[in-house]
């Protein structure tokens, strides 16, 4: 693509790509090498069939499935994060508002929607966060 101007397609799909490098740069995680490929069929996934806010601050992918044990409906998040910079103005609370919404649109159940922190980021925002959708906490990650 060399000289060529990107659409407004690939400027957001770029956009969705460098935040979650600059994720994956501040995480626990960050000495795994990661997978271009794999990130944008990630990106193309949420677009395609899962949920997807980004608004050049803020990133939040999500996905429904049915759980192993019911069928059910389930939502959950994939990802959650908001650049450096931009970090506090709510912005988090916001996508997760959207998320919630979309998650109900598509038949999920209050119960069956579900944010996990597993980066080893600020584990206190992300249980204010939580605790402002009266989320309650069902379990921890572990890392060897």
């Amino acid at each position: 693509m060399t000289g060529q101007h990107l659409t407004p397609q690939q400027t957001y799909r770029k956009g969705i790509y460098e935040c979650l490098c600059e994720m994956h740069a501040s995480t626990a995680y960050k000495s795994i090498p990661m997978n271009s490929e794999k990130m944008m069929q990630l990106i193309e996934f949420c677009i395609q069939d899962g949920f997807v806010y980004f608004d050049g601050e803020c990133l939040m992918l999500g996905k429904t499935f049915e759980p192993w044990f019911s069928d059910e409906l389930a939502a959950s998040d994939i990802v959650l994060y908001t650049i450096k910079g931009s970090r506090g103005k709510g912005l988090a609370k916001k996508a997760v508002e959207c998320f919630i919404d979309w998650a109900n649109s598509k038949g999920v159940k209050r119960g069956n929607i579900t944010l996990a922190q597993s980066t080893g980021t600020n584990s206190k925002e992300f249980k204010r966060l939580a605790e402002t959708f009266n989320m309650t906490k069902v379990g921890e990650v572990y890392n060897v």
